[in-house]
């Protein structure tokens, strides 16, 4: 896909995409989180995560860059924990229940003030950056 579009394009291509992973439910719902979204509610998310010991939940995220010269693909996981009640309000049922500080606050919260849960964790973006400052001097760079 990536080849395709810089064929096409002939410019600079970046692809990002998240995919999420609970482990006890086998790394569901993967890639599939918006369609969930869509299809379960807070209380549906709550009966499914309910009976779980491991309330790990992790979001994958990846980014492929590509140019006439360079691919690569940069990824990251950040860790969160699912909680057994929902707090907040946010359009996506999920993040009433996920927390990346520990549990103090679910994404929902942090979307409320505008925020991102996870913007305090090192991020796939951080290394896309330093790769690319590294890279392409900012005053030359023609990626």
């Amino acid at each position: 896909m990536r080849e395709k579009a810089f064929a096409k394009l002939q410019k600079t291509v970046i692809i990002s995409d998240d995919s999420w992973s609970i482990p006890a439910l086998k790394g569901f719902p993967g890639a599939y989180m918006k369609s969930m979204n869509h299809w379960l509610s807070v209380e549906d998310w709550l009966r499914l995560t309910q009976p779980l010991e491991d309330r790990r939940i992790i979001l994958q995220q990846v980014v492929v860059f590509q140019n006439a010269a360079v691919q690569k693909v940069f990824s990251c996981d950040i860790e969160g924990v699912l909680l057994a009640e929902p707090r907040g309000k946010s359009p996506s049922p999920h993040a009433h229940i996920v927390s990346f500080d520990g549990g103090k606050h679910s994404s929902a919260e942090f979307h409320e003030r505008n925020e991102s849960a996870a913007q305090h964790h090192r991020s796939v973006w951080d290394d896309v950056g330093k790769w690319y400052s590294s890279t392409y001097e900012p005053s030359t760079a023609q990626p």
